[in-house]
């Protein structure tokens, strides 16, 4: 039972083959419904054959303690709710516990596991053809997407929830779910509402999370059409205007006026509030929301403002930064703009992250007026300290992109790193909570891990 559909899974013994060990069958339409880390738990008979397997896998140092690996198994799997959690996660807290030292995850090497200890997953079409075979939900969700879809794993295609270049609510209701019959079996499906370049697209996508806040974005678009030319006419008069316009052209691919403008237009009438889902709460949250978009106005101000200063004020002391000993810290530097101010950054982070840009961006002209001056071996150390959490955050973000994943706990995560990042380049700007390597580690042992 996978989000309420029944999946037919399939025993299959002959080590050395494709098809060794379990395999779930899956219409194409729902591979983006398929949660990796509920396939991570493969079937309660497997479990502690594949826990053995994975402390048989770690390092030694971290393997002394562990062993016999069946019995440890044996008291791991008395430990489990089979089913609740991501699996790694849960079985490495347990044997972290039981060895008397901390394992991580990733301590666990996942390619020495038995093919047969991973789940198989075998795409089919409408007739039951296999479409895509593989242990890799990842790699067979790309393999299977189609070509427009918006976000990870295909859209869905149905042609009554299928409708592209919306710039006003015209499309009847948005359900949070429906059901589509395909080939044997029934798939849930959730409509949403997609960014499409200058309009919005209605399409069927297959996780709830995804739609809901793919939905939240257009929505802020579909508002700021509904109210272009009040809000655009606010922008223009924003405070320091033309030193914002100025900044924002080392930017490629921001239409700062559309983005500022989808910005108040979220404020107004998105942020803090549940999804319109019908042509009528549209027009009342319409009528509602106009009242707010003099306050969205004046918040996005305060915050535009510093932003763009400081984000040029960073830009002049990267452009500043060339000695050939300082390259490590310009590279650096660069990787965490693009992270930070991209095409859509104001309108896809969180109001209440976006909100500590300025603070985030004055660090880094700190860290590198610091650089400048010759305090790079210092520079080198702490920087030493923010690389592995970085690097973590990179290949767990783009992994869980992949996979259509959408966890909190990895955004935090990456905020978290920010924040960090300012405790150690430019301590005297203070953060917005309280931030080390351990609070750091314990916030990743909460990001689902599989």
């Amino acid at each position: 039972e996978i989000d309420g559909v029944s999946l037919p899974l399939e025993y299959h013994l002959e080590p050395g083959s494709a098809q060794d060990g379990i395999t779930l069958t899956v219409p194409r339409e729902a591979v983006g419904q398929i949660d990796p880390h509920r396939l991570g738990w493969l079937v309660p008979g497997l479990v502690p054959d594949k826990i053995a397997a994975l402390i048989k896998s770690l390092p030694k140092d971290l393997r002394r303690a562990l062993v016999p690996a069946p019995d440890m198994a044996k008291r791991v799997v008395a430990e489990l709710t089979f089913g609740q959690g991501a699996f790694l996660n849960e079985v490495a807290a347990l044997l972290s516990r039981f060895g008397g030292q901390r394992l991580r995850p990733e301590d666990f090497d996942l390619e020495r596991l038995p093919a047969h200890l991973r789940m198989n997953v075998r795409v089919v079409d409408e007739s039951g053809e296999t479409v895509a075979e593989g242990r890799d939900l990842g790699s067979l969700r790309k393999e299977v997407a189609n070509d427009d879809a918006a976000i990870v794993g295909p859209a869905l295609e149905d042609e009554r929830w299928r409708k592209t270049g919306i710039t006003s609510w015209d499309f009847g209701d948005l359900p949070e779910q429906v059901e589509l019959v395909r080939g044997k079996h029934t798939i849930k499906a959730y409509p949403g509402l997609v960014e499409n370049g200058e309009a919005v697209d209605l399409q069927l996508l297959g996780n709830a999370a995804q739609a809901e806040q793919e939905t939240r974005y257009a929505l802020a678009r579909l508002f700021y059409f509904a109210n272009q030319r009040e809000i655009r006419n606010q922008v223009e008069w924003l405070p320091a205007w033309k030193q914002m316009t100025l900044a924002a052209a080392t930017l490629k691919g921001i239409n700062l006026r559309d983005q500022l403008g989808q910005l108040i237009a979220s404020r107004a009438f998105v942020d803090d509030q549940p999804p319109v889902r019908s042509q009528d709460d549209f027009s009342i949250r319409q009528k509602l929301g106009k009242k707010q978009i003099v306050p969205a106005v004046q918040s996005v101000a305060n915050l535009a403002g510093p932003l763009f200063a400081n984000y040029h004020q960073a830009r002049l002391a990267l452009e500043k930064t060339t000695h050939s000993q300082a390259k490590y810290a310009a590279d650096d530097v660069k990787e965490q703009l693009a992270a930070l101010v991209g095409a859509r950054s104001l309108t896809r982070t969180p109001w209440v992250w976006l909100q500590h840009f300025p603070r985030f961006l004055k660090a880094v002209s700190q860290r590198l007026e610091k650089v400048n001056a010759g305090a790079r071996e210092k520079d080198r150390e702490l920087a030493s300290q923010i690389a592995p959490f970085w690097r973590r955050y990179v290949e767990r973000a783009e992994l869980n992109e992949r996979q259509g994943i959408a966890d909190p706990e990895l955004v935090a995560f990456r905020w978290m790193i920010e924040e960090f990042r300012v405790s150690l380049f430019a301590q005297q700007l203070g953060t917005s909570l309280s931030v080390s390597p351990k609070r750091l580690e314990a916030q990743w042992s909460r990001v689902r891990v599989e």
